[in-house]
């Protein structure tokens, strides 16, 4: 079971596997849209931070360094899943994955993989992060992000933009973990997400 079916209780089998579709994968030669913090290392992408501010200590604030930038992906009625793995050496805080959209209507919402964070120093292990997009919701950008939380280093490869097709039962299950009763909901398009729903 997946990391996003067993965060909104999903029965094994509910989603096929033939539905969940790569809507971009990221390739060593694409433009990184932080190229201050973020460098090519082999087959990676290397985030090195030094020792944050005091207010970023104090509050725990990390660094979101954007990575990439995901334009029209031709989505809605789907899951979009942020997918990537991820170690760590020294690091003295956490990193997570982050993913903005910014939907054609308006409004940027975003998601965060704060139920799985890397941290200290950690071999290479999978992270994801999902964002429910109702019918209507059509992002027109994607940011593809890690949160870094105090000093070390971080590698990020494998990086993935998923997209699952769901069916009436997916659909209204996650629907309903997302708003509540269905009376509660806002209408399709008013308002895509509550900023850190899925965090």
């Amino acid at each position: 079971m997946t990391d996003w079916s067993a965060y909104f209780h999903l029965p094994e089998g509910t989603v096929p596997s033939d539905s969940v579709r790569v809507v971009h994968a990221a390739r060593p030669d694409d433009y990184v849209q932080d190229e201050e913090h973020v460098r090519l290392d082999g087959d990676a992408w290397l985030i090195e931070t030094r020792e944050s501010g005091f207010f970023q200590r104090l509050f725990h604030k990390g660094r979101s360094v954007q990575l990439f930038d995901v334009e029209d992906p031709g989505c809605t009625r789907c899951l979009l899943v942020y997918r990537a793995t991820m170690k760590t050496e020294a690091l003295q805080g956490h990193a997570y994955l982050e993913m903005w959209c910014r939907m054609a209507g308006g409004g940027k919402f975003f998601s965060r993989g704060l139920t799985k964070q890397a941290e200290g120093t950690m071999d290479w292990v999978e992270y994801e992060t999902p964002f429910f997009l109702r019918e209507g919701d059509c992002p027109e950008l994607v940011e593809l992000n890690v949160v870094v939380e105090g000093a070390g280093k971080v590698w990020v490869r494998d990086v993935e933009l998923l997209a699952v097709d769901l069916g009436d039962e997916a659909y209204g299950a996650i629907e309903k973990v997302c708003y509540g009763r269905a009376d509660e909901r806002p209408e399709s398009g008013a308002t895509p997400h509550e900023p850190g729903l899925l965090g």
